[in-house]
């Protein structure tokens, strides 16, 4: 797996963007600047890399060490697996001065930058990482109904992996309403967008059988912000 950084000018006037990242946009503070870093999708097989032939634009929450934050301070933007970081440099130059619009608003909530920091370090290398323990930051949408029954749920969160190309085999599933991670909300605190507030929320601690290398994000919305996942120890 390869991985770059983009360079992303600070901007408080110029071209401004609509973003896909609805669904988590309120974490972001009044006006904030963004670091933008890109990396190497995780898919690696032939046949899901051509189902899979798009962008991930993952905005990531700080995770603290303690106490609470959640804020959005970084994007990530995430290329098929194998693309060595020449099309994610390519969108990121483009990017270049924008400026991040809520669609409902158009009120412009932050400006893009160069993350300066490596990829693999700090809180970007918690979602990047290689890791067998994986927590959801935001939570899973499932695919599909689970009618309220664990079972069901676990063998959707096992779709949502195969549909995401994961092949790994999986030792434990955990799901619960509750955050994985401090600064994160509850799973039904999150917004979906319109075509996937009828699917279930969850969020999820997936052990898999070896180490995966990020960035992991599954389900629903995976490719906007929602199921993005992070390694539970910052020292994996």
């Amino acid at each position: 797996m390869t991985s770059g950084v983009a360079p992303i000018a600070r901007s408080t006037r110029g071209r401004r963007s609509k973003s896909p990242l609805g669904c988590v946009m309120r974490r972001i503070n009044a006006r904030a600047v963004l670091g933008l870093t890109t990396v190497s999708s995780k898919t690696s097989s032939a046949a899901m890399a051509t189902k899979n032939a798009r962008f991930s634009y993952l905005p990531l929450l700080t995770i603290p060490a303690a106490g609470r934050d959640g804020r959005i301070r970084r994007v990530l933007l995430a290329e098929l697996f194998g693309s060595g970081g020449r099309n994610a440099e390519a969108v990121a130059r483009r990017l270049s001065g924008a400026s991040l619009v809520e669609e409902n608003t158009g009120e412009i909530k932050a400006d893009l930058r160069r993350a300066e920091t490596s990829p693999r370090k700090g809180i970007v290398g918690r979602y990047v990482a290689e890791s067998t323990v994986w927590g959801s930051v935001t939570p899973v949408v499932l695919p599909g109904r689970d009618d309220y029954r664990q079972r069901k749920a676990h063998g959707l969160i096992l779709k949502a992996l195969a549909q995401a190309g994961y092949t790994t085999p999986i030792l434990e599933i955990q799901l619960q309403e509750e955050p994985v991670f401090p600064g994160a909300e509850r799973a039904r605190a999150y917004r979906a967008p319109a075509y996937l507030k009828q699917y279930p929320r969850t969020h999820a601690i997936i052990t898999f059988a070896k180490p995966v290398r990020g960035p992991v994000a599954i389900g629903g919305g995976r490719h906007v912000g929602l199921g993005t996942f992070a390694t539970l120890s910052a020292s994996n």
